[in-house]
């Protein structure tokens, strides 16, 4: 008799088992509604109104453009530099290369200033610096004999300077006079002028005439020579009055200014 409710038992526990794994067969309670699962997800068309243009019939379409406008151009950088006439000192002048290059190595170890390493008429030279006013040259080529170059010498060249804020802007158009300022006092006589400076530009002699113009009370004028401009002061009557006032114009930033006759 045990052995039968032992397996009555393992048979109702089977069947409760079986049925727990598969719920769809336990039969639901009364009153309890299937969730229906498309009340949760359902897959509606949105409209693109973009995209209806562009299916729309003919008449509807819409028209679409775009116009490209290119960047500004800017403007060129006004000049750093500017050429004039000057000096540099060099230290080298000769037909080997190589020899040209490591002197010119050896400078650089020497001086702040550029270095120019260049072939002109046959020979190879290096070149320091660029100054306008002949004492700055003499100033670097002492500094350059003490530092080994000894053979170092001052030669005129046309040189680069940085160009002043002043320059930089606009001025006003200069219109060429060949006369000196009628309202000055006129000298006509005399054999002694004051050479200024001479430059390859028209320009820089016509602004150094009005300069020099406004602060000596005698004539300011250049004259061509070549391919050259020379500024003049003068002519003087009296070598004396010609040295003062030569005197002043080298104290006045031209120092290279001397007296001709």
């Amino acid at each position: 008799m045990r052995p039968f409710i032992s397996s009555l038992i393992f048979i109702g526990l089977f069947i409760l088992l079986f049925n727990a794994c598969q719920p769809g067969l336990i039969t639901k309670k009364s009153g309890q509604e299937q969730i229906d699962r498309s009340l949760y997800f359902q897959q509606v068309e949105v409209k693109d109104a973009f995209m209806d243009t562009l299916v729309s019939p003919a008449g509807q379409a819409a028209t679409l453009s775009k116009k490209i406008i290119p960047p500004p151009v800017p403007e060129p950088e006004p000049p750093k530099f500017k050429e004039v006439e000057g000096f540099r000192v060099q230290i080298f002048a000769g037909l080997d290369s190589l020899n040209a290059v490591s002197t010119a190595s050896q400078s650089r170890n020497v001086t702040i200033d550029s270095v120019y390493l260049f072939r002109e008429k046959g020979l190879y030279k290096i070149q320091l610096g660029d100054y306008q006013y002949r004492y700055q040259a003499d100033s670097a080529n002492q500094s350059l004999r003490k530092n080994g170059f000894s053979g170092a010498w001052v030669v005129k060249r046309m040189v680069q300077i940085p160009v002043s804020a002043e320059e930089l802007i606009p001025a006003a158009p200069v219109i060429p006079v060949s006369q000196p300022d009628s309202t000055l006092p006129q000298i006509t006589t005399g054999k002694y002028k004051i050479q200024v400076v001479a430059t390859s530009t028209i320009e820089r002699a016509q602004s150094l005439v009005n300069d020099l113009g406004s602060k000596y009370q005698y004539p300011v004028f250049f004259e061509k020579a070549g391919t050259m401009y020379k500024v003049f002061i003068g002519p003087f009557s009296i070598e004396a009055e010609a040295r003062q006032t030569l005197e002043a114009v080298r104290k006045s930033g031209y120092p290279d200014a001397w007296l001709v006759y």
